[in-house]
């Protein structure tokens, strides 16, 4: 809690806060610190104080994506029974819209009715809502369409994740779920999932693990820009976590120098893996018989480079 009977004077706030800084307290709770802060002095009038400096995020955030079975296990996860069917299923399109479309928490929680253009398939989002204050589009993938609509077609509010408190916040938003609503959901899902609770395992997770998947399959980077709605590519380039292996496989794949010299059984291991990214073998779409005769070509064609080294 913050020391209300300190010095109310520019200096001797920072001067407090600094020697909180000292013992070791994160930049964040310094931050919720200053928002109070921030709130008494604009009740008690001290302009000194009403727009102190925020302290600044570390660089060196150790952003913890989710693994694609991770996902699914948490977006499929069973009500806890002590929340009703409906804001179950609020949260269930939460999430679902921030894991695969790369929405911000904050701003799929103002989304409207009217930001969600079905015939087109794409989300609007209104400058008021963004990051960077600025009007951009989304499409909305065939995994994530079905359910939305079916969603809409039983929403009786303007709004698609209004609060259960109803009302106005007192300082003017909208009537929707805020942080502390789906932090409580989230890590309370985690743990039904057994996934470990660690720094850096937060809400946005799922908005970093849509950029990691996308740049280590290999989308190119100015999409994953665009999508992810970045300002400058370097914010993009921070969730690059392409490993070596991955770095070669594309290497090989886009360059006819390297593929010339390439080892034949890696070019094969190589479209082995691209295949099992795929799921062809667990995929009901795909008849046995095809996936028998995927099975017996590289079976064959291993046994044929295995004989050529012996020989």
């Amino acid at each position: 809690m913050v020391d209300l009977h300190i010095d109310w004077t520019f200096k001797s706030v920072k001067e407090y806060l600094d020697g909180l800084k000292l013992s070791g307290i994160s930049n964040m709770t310094l931050n919720n610190y200053i928002s109070t802060i921030r709130l008494y002095s604009q009740f008690m009038k001290y302009a000194e104080l009403i727009k102190f400096p925020l302290y600044p995020r570390s660089k060196n955030i150790i952003r913890r994506p989710l693994s694609d079975e991770q996902i699914e296990a948490f977006l499929s996860v069973p009500n806890r029974k002590c929340m009703s069917e409906e804001r179950y299923q609020m949260f269930n399109i939460f999430w679902l819209l921030c894991a695969y479309l790369a929405l911000r928490p904050g701003e799929c929680a103002r989304l409207k009715k009217t930001d969600i253009d079905l015939p087109n398939k794409q989300i609007m989002l209104r400058p008021e809502m963004t990051k960077t204050n600025q009007f951009s589009t989304l499409p909305i993938f065939p995994n994530v369409l079905p359910k939305l609509e079916q969603y809409l077609s039983r929403l009786k509010t303007d709004y698609l994740f209004p609060s259960k408190h109803g009302g106005k916040y007192c300082n003017g938003k909208e009537p929707v779920i805020d942080h502390k609503d789906w932090a409580l959901d989230f890590y309370a899902r985690l743990k039904q999932c057994g996934i470990e609770k660690v720094p850096g395992l937060v809400p946005y997770s799922l908005r970093h693990s849509c950029a990691t998947r996308w740049l280590t399959n290999g989308m190119d980077l100015v999409k994953v820009r665009r999508l992810m709605r970045h300002v400058k590519i370097e914010q993009t380039m921070t969730y690059e976590h392409m490993t070596s292996g991955h770095l070669v496989q594309s290497t090989i794949k886009h360059d006819p120098l390297m593929r010339k010299y390439a080892d034949p059984k890696d070019v094969l291991e190589t479209a082995e893996d691209n295949l099992n990214d795929f799921g062809i073998n667990n995929d009901p779409r795909f008849s046995e018989e095809f996936k028998k005769k995927l099975r017996d070509l590289f079976y064959d064609e291993q046994r044929r480079l295995r004989e050529k080294n012996f020989s």
